[in-house]
């Protein structure tokens, strides 16, 4: 994370006033950058990513994560023998704040995938990753991109990928 960080939501959060209205300026600062680095990128996007970059990946803000995939034949729906791989991918399922939708984020063409796990103290059930706080899309060399993700317990994921795609599906509402 660049722009996000886990160390800057912690300063947000800090009981004490000066820290906390100095972390408001880095903030503002950050979201300005990120914003005006993120257009640039966005020119290399469809119509259709253009809009979940700028419009989807911010609800899903306290989403949460219910499926990372990693795998050599992510659209095979059965194991098989393949002649040529078709290369790694890495999908993600994760619902937006609400959980009134969920999406199906695909990337194709991996270079990377970092991972940085922390098990917060009073997490509900352990986990690493909890919840999908702040997410940012940056350039990564001429012809890549990196999806960095931070979660509520601090942990960190990064993708480093050349193809993207994404699909959503409205959830039922439970009674």
């Amino acid at each position: 994370m660049q722009y996000f960080t886990w160390k800057l939501m912690g300063e947000i959060n800090s009981s004490d006033p000066e820290v906390v209205a100095k972390a408001q300026r880095t903030w503002d600062r950050n979201v300005a950058g990120y914003e005006k680095q993120l257009e640039l990128l966005l020119e290399h996007f469809s119509e259709h990513q253009q809009r979940f970059w700028r419009d989807h990946a911010y609800h899903l803000h306290d989403g949460t994560v219910f499926q990372i995939t990693l795998g050599d034949a992510l659209e095979t729906d059965v194991p098989v023998v393949l002649s040529r791989s078709p290369g790694s991918g890495v999908a993600i399922d994760v619902t937006d704040g609400t959980g009134a939708w969920l999406y199906e984020l695909k990337y194709a063409g991996i270079e990377a995938i970092d991972a940085r796990l922390r098990g917060a103290a009073g997490s509900f059930d352990g986990t690493l990753l909890e919840r999908w706080l702040y997410s940012e899309l940056t350039g990564e060399g001429p012809v890549a991109y990196r999806h960095s993700i931070l979660f509520s317990t601090g942990s960190e994921l990064s993708v480093v990928f050349k193809r993207f795609s994404h699909s959503r599906k409205k959830l039922a509402r439970s009674r």
